[in-house]
């Protein structure tokens, strides 16, 4: 009998969360109600809130995650195009500019000077990687995920960016994913 005492508070703590995580779940989802109908997608809200839908013949996943004690909440955009290689491009920071200086960061130049000051291109596949950033409008659907706030865009299984501290009522609009998936098709075309 007593340990069911001791373990009570610690039972009575898992349920809470539980429900805190289930409530905010449903909270989310009929934000992303809309979406779903207009993407033929599913959500789902557990553990994690999931939009899992198709965008010109091509699937692709939102994935809410949420803040925890020492991370902001994410948003991450799955695009299930399979790429042929590898590559990560960021924005560039003083601590990535460091990082080249030094040698420490092996980033790709893309003989675009403007566009070098503002990525990162990290990848072994030189000179695919040049011949697909040497296309304008690819260029150009990089400039414009970056510019509504994410940090970071990736091509390995698939393309996925992500983004810290979304806010849902802003970034979750079926203008705003229309507007990112758009430009995640184009950078696929490309690959």
């Amino acid at each position: 009998m007593h340990l069911i005492f001791e373990f009570l508070p610690f039972l009575l703590i898992a349920v809470v969360l539980i429900v805190v995580a289930f409530a905010s779940g449903k909270k989310k989802s009929k934000i992303l109600q809309s979406l779903a109908k207009e993407f033929s997608g599913k959500i789902s809200i557990f553990p994690v809130v999931t939009l899992k839908g198709k965008f010109n013949g091509v699937n692709f996943k939102l994935w809410l995650i949420p803040a925890s004690r020492h991370s902001p909440p994410y948003l991450y955009v799955y695009f299930y195009k399979r790429p042929s290689f590898n590559l990560i491009i960021r924005k560039e920071s003083s601590l990535m500019r460091f990082g080249k200086k030094f040698g420490m960061v092996q980033a790709i130049k893309t003989r675009d000077p403007d566009f070098d000051k503002e990525f990162l291109c990290i990848s072994k596949n030189k000179g695919t990687v040049l011949s697909i950033l040497s296309r304008l409008e690819v260029k150009q659907a990089i400039r414009d995920i970056f510019s509504r706030g994410f940090t970071q865009l990736r091509a390995k299984k698939e393309f996925s960016i992500s983004k810290p501290n979304y806010r849902i009522r802003e970034d979750i609009t079926l203008d705003n994913i229309r507007f990112i998936l758009e430009r995640l098709y184009i950078i696929s075309r490309g690959y």
